[in-house]
């Protein structure tokens, strides 16, 4: 009776075994999602080779089998009787269908399902035999030899020797219900040529006439008409086919990717057959090719996303960026107003800190702590209007650092005189910043060892511990409000949630900080970086001389004060930006309140003047910025802009297929798991020693690095402050590893080189 249970799974079971092959593990995700799908059960891969050893043919079955080979293969799967323990199971399996559909020997359809897919396939279409109409115990046993006996096939070899795959074939076979219906077909949920994913393709037949075949396109802006041409009296009609179209959509959400879907249709009922994700559908992105030959300069994608309609009107209005299909494109030059000398940097410096930098951080803290809930409509509007200026003016200040700090830094490098055998000198003059960036993550270690001796006391349990440790995190989240985690989150308040709303992420970050074993805190770390850059000054003081001296003393200080300034102003950032959400939450309950809209998320999809004359309008206009919204996601848009005008999207690939590589800043060689994370709740589960994979190289993530053994960013542009603080933990560190993210995946091994800047993959790594 165990052994039952192994070699039959319940059709909605499937997808707990990996041994129901890709198929009907496919199928289970759809009844799962409450599609309608056949009647059936599986026969797993451990029936198929229980039967190969029964029938003597194990020992010549191997991917490498001849042709003369395979044929005794299938010639012995074919003569063979079927082990009586998997008759048995087979046999109860078609009572029990039976049964469930109350007539005796119900028709099945008998298909295989495959347990060998080569990387980005899904299988071997037209490779395996598919048997219909087939009723009774001996019909059916015949038709499982049969698709088990085509997997020996020569269609099946020439895919296998065609994808390299070395692995001893297996199979499993699914047995469904035939369903008797007046229509069939298929539906694709992108266009195979172009890769347009809003023009879903359906063909359509009927049962009794399959070889006449209708098709139809529906475009999803809007649904409701399909172009079928001459051909819609050979379909179900257009209600129908949108119908398809509708279903077709909601699967490709189920299985996270462009599907084809085999289905019948009969009284108003859709039946769901089959459905794999489609392969080698192209990118498409169609931007007006007249809008990229006029580009002055190439754009940078800054987005992942398409972006809410109101970060269009409000946060994406600048000469340096373009919205092209919702997605926000950047320019990629560093800004040209630079200082024209380290006496002029030094008095933009001493602007930041005697009157910018207050200003900005003490706005964005008023906003936050504004009573929002008991303000006039007005007054709210008019404080939304002041965050917004505010979150642009602290995206100046940070692209001013980035190109300041990178120019004085170049600069430094130039001046000393061993900085090119070197680096170390020139990183260690950098090391050990001031600013609030040390004490945010500071305070962060400090909640972690209270938590961890409140553990260990047994305070932990006392409810006024409790009380008091949750109102100190609270605090926490209410002083930096949110810190983002590339440079589309500033663009987009509607993408996350601040800290202030959901304390559960800081709770995240504790208690992934309560892992980092015995590692120094990072006061210590801080303390031996100021020490080591005033011994450095002092070492490349004794080579430095007459005037000189004054001109290199004045451009370390640019460049440092350049370096804290951006570190500080992303932490600002993220509090005008967590002010800016607060005050548009509130309105968006406003709105919902007076029934205008139906979610207070919505308010996302309106802009401030919008949201000021909102009414009886507002709701269709909402439903209908959501529909462009949702098919905008669907494209694929590129890197870069204009396409083509750069190979920016290449892999960095080192000397073979194994190692990635990038641009090393801190040096240093460790192994360890991956841990890619794309939240601060995936950063949350990192364990001590992983190596964290990031998209970009933010203050968001330096919590992180007190546990992590090392640290690869995918993109290339970053804050020059925040390499200092990763120095600053000691982290070997890899960025500009590009599409490292969607190599990379947790619990893979890899060994990462911060100095020579690569990436090894398949290295074994000790525990």
């Amino acid at each position: 009776m165990p052994m039952d249970v192994s070699l039959i799974l319940p059709l909605v079971e499937a997808q707990r075994n990996r041994r129901a092959g890709s198929k009907a593990i496919n199928l289970s995700k759809l009844i799962a999602a409450h599609f309608a799908v056949p009647r059936g059960f599986v026969i797993s891969a451990d029936a198929y080779r229980s039967h190969l050893w029964a029938c003597g043919a194990r020992d010549i079955a191997s991917s490498a089998a001849d042709a003369e080979d395979r044929e005794k293969i299938r010639s012995a799967v074919m003569a063979a009787d079927i082990p009586e323990d998997i008759l048995k199971a087979v046999r109860d399996a078609y009572q029990r269908l039976s049964l469930q559909l109350g007539f005796e020997n119900p028709v099945v359809v008998v298909r295989s399902s495959a347990m060998e897919c080569p990387t980005g396939e899904t299988g071997f279409p037209g490779a395996y035999e598919t048997i219909l109409n087939v009723s009774g115990l001996d019909a059916l046993n015949t038709a499982i030899k049969r698709v088990w006996a085509s997997l020996w096939s020569g269609k099946a070899a020439a895919y296998r020797m065609r994808y390299g795959i070395t692995a001893e074939p297996a199979m499993a076979v699914i047995v469904q219900q035939m369903m008797d219906a007046q229509w069939s077909g298929t539906v694709l949920t992108a266009d195979p040529v172009t890769g347009d994913r809003n023009r879903v393709m359906v063909s359509c037949s009927l049962t009794s006439s399959p070889s006449d075949v209708s098709c139809c396109v529906v475009d999803l802006h809007d649904p409701s008409e399909p172009a079928c041409g001459d051909d819609l009296d050979k379909s179900p009609g257009k209600a129908a086919v949108a119908l398809l179209a509708e279903k077709a959509v909601v699967v490709e959400q189920t299985l996270g990717s462009s599907v084809e879907v085999d289905w019948v249709y009969d009284r108003d009922r859709l039946w769901v057959l089959q459905a794999r994700p489609m392969i080698n559908v192209p990118p498409y992105f169609p931007a007006d090719e007249d809008f990229q030959a006029c580009l002055p300069v190439m754009l940078r994608r800054l987005t992942y996303e398409p972006v809410s309609f109101f970060a269009r009107g409000s946060l994406c209005e600048s000469s340096l960026m373009r919205v092209v299909h919702g997605c926000v494109y950047g320019r990629t030059e560093i800004l040209t107003d630079l200082p024209k000398s380290a006496s002029e940097g030094l008095r933009l410096l001493e602007e930041w800190e005697t009157r910018a930098g207050r200003a900005l951080r003490t706005r964005a803290s008023d906003i936050v702590a504004f009573d929002r809930a008991n303000a006039e409509l007005g007054v709210l509007i008019g404080r939304a209007v002041e965050a917004v200026e505010n979150v642009k003016l602290a995206s100046e200040w940070i692209a001013r650092a980035a190109g300041f700090g990178a120019m004085y830094v170049g600069e430094l490098d130039r001046m000393i005189p061993c900085a090119q055998d070197d680096m170390s000198v020139c990183r260690r003059l950098l090391g050990g910043l001031p600013g609030g960036l040390i004490m945010r993550d500071a305070r962060l270690q400090e909640l972690a060892e209270q938590f961890c001796v409140a553990e260990k006391s047994g305070k932990i349990d006392d409810t006024g511990w409790r009380r008091s440790y949750k109102a100190d995190v609270e605090s926490f989240a209410w002083e930096y409000g949110y810190c983002v985690k590339n440079p589309g989150e500033a663009l987009d308040v509607a993408s996350w949630e601040s800290w202030i709303e959901n304390t559960d992420i800081v709770f995240r970050m504790i208690a992934a900080i309560n892992r980092r074993s015995s590692k120094p805190s990072l006061i210590t770390l801080h303390c031996a970086a100021e020490n080591d850059y005033r011994q450095a000054v002092s070492e490349v003081g004794l080579s430095i001389g007459g005037g000189r001296r004054s001109r290199f003393e004045k451009t370390l200080r640019s460049a440092r004060g350049w370096l804290a300034l951006g570190n500080d102003c992303e932490l600002t950032l993220g509090l005008a930006c967590a002010g800016l959400r607060l005050i548009m939450i509130e309105l968006g309950h406003r709105l919902s309140k007076a029934k205008i809209i139906t979610d207070p998320g919505d308010v996302f999809h309106l802009c401030l003047a919008e949201i000021a004359d909102a009414g009886d309008e507002t709701a269709a206009l909402v439903a209908q910025r959501k529909h462009e919204l949702w098919l905008e996601q669907r494209l694929s848009p590129p890197a870069f802009l204009p396409v083509g005008s750069d190979d920016h999207s290449a892999l960095m690939h080192g000397e073979d297929d194994t190692a990635l590589s990038g641009i090393g800043i801190c040096s240093g060689t460790v192994s360890g798991r991956v841990r890619v994370a794309r939240s601060i709740e995936d950063a949350g589960e990192i364990e001590p020693g992983e190596i964290l994979v990031v998209g970009s190289a933010t203050l968001a993530w330096t919590p992180f690095l007190a546990v992590a053994g090392g640290f690869i960013c995918e993109g290339e542009r970053m804050q020059p402050g925040v390499e200092s603080i990763i120095r600053t933990y000691g982290v070997p560190a890899v960025i500009g590893c590009k599409g490292v993210t969607g190599i990379l995946h947790d619990g893979l091994a890899v060994t990462l080189d911060g100095l020579a800047g690569k990436v090894e993959t398949g290295k074994k790594v000790t525990t």
